[in-house]
């Protein structure tokens, strides 16, 4: 082998191990890029499924790896925005739902005491007369007054306030008349927050500015005014819905107060307790033959009348524990 011939032979050498090295490299890179890709996707998989377990995405079918400027992504976010205005319609309209059923029961027990503590005033009363015109005695002290029964909450207003309907159909004169009938009352007079008194005057305003339209109209222009209105129309249903929760969260706190101290006065006083028990079981003895007369709140004043004799006739201590006035 000639000298020319082995430096040929070492410069082939060097080619193909310059060429090895490249190649080697190449395939590096494919495998490191197919290593990347696949954790890629297997993260994507991971971050989209903790997006399902933590109900973003429960009925919306979504692809994280995506492009903003893809269509297909475009209706995803829309779609994905309609299910979250849908779920928080639902959720305002349970809330709703829910404190109109807690303004009924409140108002029901309003009733019940106002209705035992003015049946067992008038017993009270009669009681008394009859005593001092069978052994007359020396006049009592007076006992403290019981806590005034007149009614809280006009019916009209609390028939608009606890209305299935909601705030939805209901005129903007009779929500801000709702909101002025609980705030004219003894209780709720003070606590009135200035907030609310702010949410109606710009409802007011707001409903008395409506959007001026031009002589000229062009397509351009009536798209802008249309969209204008609809934007003021929606503001004003949103405040207008506002107020109406807020005005029932305060006529809740009206009834609550307001039942709170019934409640006081009629545990104080103890002999109410008991002869109020007392005419319900005799009441609920005399029903059973006397099924064609129409009791008016479970007792009629004719009951009421007999018990008290009775009372006095078998001289027991039931007398002594009636007046409650």
């Amino acid at each position: 082998m000639t000298e020319e011939e082995g430096g040929n032979e070492g410069w082939l050498l060097k080619i193909y191990f310059k060429l090895g090295l490249v190649a080697s490299c190449k395939l590096r890179l494919v495998a490191t890029s197919v290593t990347l890709y696949a954790n890629y996707e297997t993260m994507a998989e991971i971050e989209q499924q903790q997006f399902y377990e933590q109900g973003f995405l429960n009925d919306v079918d979504m692809d994280l790896s995506y492009d903003l400027e893809d269509e297909s992504n475009k209706e995803s976010w829309k779609q994905m925005n309609r299910e979250h205005a849908r779920r928080t319609r639902i959720r305002k309209k349970e809330h709703l739902k829910k404190i109109q059923r807690t303004l009924k029961q409140i108002a029901t027990e309003n009733n019940l005491l106002r209705k035992s503590i003015e049946d067992c005033s008038t017993a009270s009363i009669l009681v008394n007369l009859s005593s001092q015109s069978s052994s007359p005695s020396p006049p009592s002290p007076p006992a403290a007054s019981p806590p005034s029964t007149a009614p809280i909450i006009s019916p009209k207003c609390l028939s608009n306030l606890t209305a299935d309907y909601g705030a939805r159909k209901m005129k903007f004169e009779d929500v801000i008349d709702s909101m002025r009938d609980v705030a004219s009352s003894t209780v709720a007079a003070e606590g009135l927050t200035s907030a609310l008194r702010a949410l109606a005057s710009s409802l007011n305003q707001e409903r008395r500015s409506p959007v001026q339209k031009r002589k000229r109209s062009n397509k351009e222009f009536l798209e802008a005014y249309r969209k204008a209105r609809n934007r003021r129309h929606a503001k004003i249903t949103r405040d207008r819905k506002k107020l109406f929760v807020t005005s029932i969260e305060e006529a809740i706190r009206v009834f609550q107060v307001v039942n709170n101290g019934l409640r006081e006065y009629v545990k104080k006083d103890d002999g109410m307790s008991e002869y109020l028990k007392e005419l319900k079981v005799e009441s609920k003895a005399e029903k059973k033959g006397e099924k064609g007369k129409k009791e008016v709140n479970g007792e009629t004043e004719e009951r009421i009348i007999k018990a008290i004799v009775n009372d006095m006739n078998k001289g027991s201590e039931r007398v002594s524990l009636a007046p409650c006035a």
